[in-house]
């Protein structure tokens, strides 16, 4: 007798045009590795069954703790420009730093798998005194030259890009006699309430004239807790500390508020017009010099999918029983974080 085919996804033979035709193939299926055809070939990846609704494609994995362990804490960050470097911060994490000020890309193929969405996390670490929004916007920043202290996600060509989302950085959040408004956090109100006397209410999100208009609200703003080292603080100081980890502001900075930024540090992005072909790119940016300051990329990890799949009716044990529409699950990383207390001012 013939042998049986292997399912859509279970070889490179019976490779996908994407993980959302998988699951629109195969009730029951869960996430794991399947065969997606990449760039005209089969390729094992990575597929998110689960995290708002499924169907996603994995074209972007990077994290500096692996890349440490394998190679040691030099040389270039793999897929980066030459200016991304892996170093240590003044806690002892790797990052992918750069080595100059401006922005530094790492450009991601998306080999032609159909997309109109993404979704993505970046965990960073920061040295020295970030800007947030102010910097780049001060001297006639744009997309293409920089517009963020920080690490911003973007797709199309260099001249073309989109903006996807930003992951800002301000100062520090008890930095709250120092600087323009601007060079903290929009949603820092400790900051704002304490010291500008400017307040804001309801859910929406905080805005300033510096955040950019193709920005609009598709941002996330971190800062470390202390402007003073103190090594003992899980959350680290300007020295070096996490970044765009749960629980990490202190009471009054709102930058963690899940009613603000549900998803947070997960993004999720729809266009109104197919992408498929088109580049994403993680920018690294800064505008004054390393010495002053300095972003460095810890983790990132981007995903795609043309559109929400409809799946089969799952006869068994459903594999996304914890999941909805709205949540990120599958894809979800360990979190470093977990024995952190909540930081106190």
């Amino acid at each position: 007798p013939r042998a049986a085919r292997a399912a859509l996804g279970d070889s490179a033979g019976e490779a996908a045009a994407s993980c959302r035709h998988i699951a629109e193939a195969r009730a029951c299926v869960g996430s794991g590795d399947y065969y997606v055809t990449v760039g005209g070939t089969p390729r094992l990846v990575a597929c998110d069954m689960c995290s708002l609704g499924g169907g996603w494609t994995q074209v972007y994995l990077f994290d500096a703790f692996d890349l440490a362990r394998l190679n040691g804490a030099a040389g270039v960050c793999e897929g980066a420009e030459a200016a991304l470097r892996l170093r240590l911060d003044g806690q002892g994490n790797p990052a992918c730093f750069a080595s100059a000020n401006g922005c530094h890309d790492v450009v991601i193929d998306t080999g032609n798998v159909p997309y109109q969405q993404v979704m993505g996390v970046i965990r960073a670490t920061q040295t020295g005194s970030l800007d947030a929004f102010a910097g780049f916007t001060r001297t006639g920043g744009s997309i293409e030259t920089g517009w963020i202290d920080g690490i911003g996600v973007t797709l199309g060509d260099a001249g073309s890009r989109e903006h996807v989302w930003s992951y800002a950085v301000g100062w520090a959040q008890d930095r709250l006699s120092c600087c323009g408004e601007d060079e903290h956090c929009p949603c820092n109100k400790l900051y704002f309430d304490l010291k500008i006397r400017r307040s804001y209410t309801g859910t929406s999100r905080p805005t300033t004239p510096l955040i950019g208009a193709f920005v609009g609200n598709d941002w996330y703003c971190d800062e470390v807790v202390r402007y003073s080292p103190s090594r003992t603080n899980c959350y680290g100081d300007d020295l070096g500390g996490m970044l765009f980890a749960p629980n990490s502001c202190i009471p009054g900075v709102e930058c963690c508020s899940a009613t603000q930024f549900p998803l947070r540090p997960w993004f999720h992005k729809s266009f109104a017009a197919d992408k498929t072909g088109s580049r994403l790119e993680i920018r690294v940016c800064q505008d004054q010099s390393t010495g002053n300051e300095n972003i460095g990329m810890v983790h990132a990890q981007l995903w795609v999918r043309d559109q929400t799949p409809s799946k089969p009716v799952c006869g068994g044990a459903a594999p996304c029983a914890t999941a909805s529409a709205t949540t990120v699950v599958a894809a979800a990383q360990p979190n470093p974080f977990a024995a952190c207390p909540t930081p106190t001012p």
